[in-house]
């Protein structure tokens, strides 16, 4: 079974696939937009699938708090 959450979006026109998510709302003010989109500059499936997981890594690591949550012990 297909993860649809993870799956790139394919541009209806050009067919290169973007990356796409949705802002959470408490979040939107600080980021200034409800979805984060971009392209992930292929028309190849398999390239897109590793591109978008990479991204959606490196955007998880640029959102996440900068300390260790048991760095104090």
């Amino acid at each position: 079974m297909v993860n649809a959450l993870f799956t790139p979006k394919r541009h209806p026109e050009s067919g290169i696939f973007l990356f796409r998510k949705r802002v959470p709302e408490r979040l939107r003010d600080l980021v200034g937009r409800r979805e984060i989109k971009f392209s992930l500059q292929t028309r190849d499936l398999a390239v897109a699938r590793i591109r978008n997981l990479e991204e959606l890594a490196r955007l998880e690591c640029e959102s996440a708090p900068k300390h260790a949550p048991f760095d104090d012990m």
